[in-house]
């Protein structure tokens, strides 16, 4: 199959059958045409690995610039534009588990937790399979709060993270309290704490398995700082979607397509009948254009000349006013 061909196929591939889809019983209607297959690579995904003890969760644009609903703008994520998704990864490779495509709202959460805020629903339904079975789980200050690590550690589940100092249930003291550059402030309760920690701005976190140790780090100017250990580990393992993210920018997506799925026979059947088959590919590349022998070549000295020089093959075959070559 030519390349062509195959593109042409591709473009037009159709999952979802629309003679019987039926709006009021889909589980998740504005995904009803990816949705076979998107369930699919869910539950093969939790299949094939068991991640490790450190797992991420964070959000992940891919670029869309079609006409879309729930098309979001980010303005600090590279793409900008696009189709946000909740994921939840393993910190050291990046490897995808579960995931939620956001679609407003619509959003497919767990019915279980319909009545927590929003970003928790997200935590809870994406960590629902990993609970009570000890895994960390680290996570940005928009899922943290302590009312989420309350519940984990019920679940037999870490977590840790940065955090808004303006959460339900955080001490008042931990935001107006002012302290010096390398200064760290904590609070504990039970297994819970929240810390403030001065750099070059205040930052704030929750962890259910830190305490307000320091440790002695070097930094790139090769000076001995001293840095909380929850934020030296946040830093190692906060980078799983990151890190996927950098594996996917070798793969670039389509990014707009109309789709016309009526006449898709038509067009394969008639595109099958004029494609023949190609001869073999050329085993050598193709011979340089003639722009591109305009560059500079460095011509070595002789005993006769020592700064020798030639004509270039582009502009001596370029004609003048008179009609002659240059």
């Amino acid at each position: 199959m030519s390349y062509r061909r195959f593109n042409l196929i591709y473009r037009f591939l159709h999952f979802s059958d629309n003679e019987t889809f039926v709006t009021e019983i889909h589980e998740c209607p504005k995904l009803s045409k990816i949705w076979p297959v998107l369930k699919y690579l869910t539950i093969r995904f939790k299949e094939v690995v068991t991640p490790d003890r450190d797992v991420t969760i964070d959000e992940s644009l891919m670029l869309f610039k079609g006409r879309l609903g729930w098309k979001q703008y980010m303005p600090l994520k590279r793409s900008r534009f696009g189709i946000k998704s909740y994921m939840l990864c393993e910190s050291k490779s990046g490897y995808v588990w579960p995931l939620i495509i956001y679609t407003g709202k619509g959003t497919l959460f767990d019915e279980k937790y319909k009545h927590m805020c929003m970003s928790s629903q997200v935590v809870m339904t994406l960590r629902e399979p990993l609970l009570n079975k000890g895994h960390c789980h680290t996570t940005d200050n928009f899922y943290s709060s302590p009312e989420l690590a309350d519940i984990l550690i019920q679940s037999l589940t870490d977590m840790y993270g940065t955090l808004k100092p303006r959460r339900k249930d955080v001490p008042k003291e931990l935001l107006s309290k002012k302290i010096d550059k390398g200064q760290i402030i904590a609070y504990l309760r039970g297994k819970v704490c929240v810390m403030k920690w001065m750099d070059k701005k205040a930052v704030c976190l929750i962890s259910t398995i830190h305490n307000p140790e320091m440790v002695q780090v070097q930094s790139h100017k090769k000076e001995i700082r001293r840095k909380p250990k929850a934020v030296m580990e946040y830093n190692n393992t906060m980078g799983g979607v990151d890190r996927l993210d950098q594996h996917l920018t070798n793969y670039p997506l389509i990014k707009k397509r109309g789709k016309k799925m009526d006449i898709v026979d038509c067009l394969i059947e008639r595109y099958g009948e004029v494609s023949g088959k190609k001869g073999r590919p050329a085993l050598q590349p193709n011979p340089m254009r003639l722009t591109e022998r305009h560059f500079l070549e460095v011509i070595a000295p002789s005993e006769k000349k020592l700064r020798p020089a030639r004509k270039c093959y582009a502009c001596s075959l370029k004609k003048n006013d008179n009609g002659k070559r240059n």
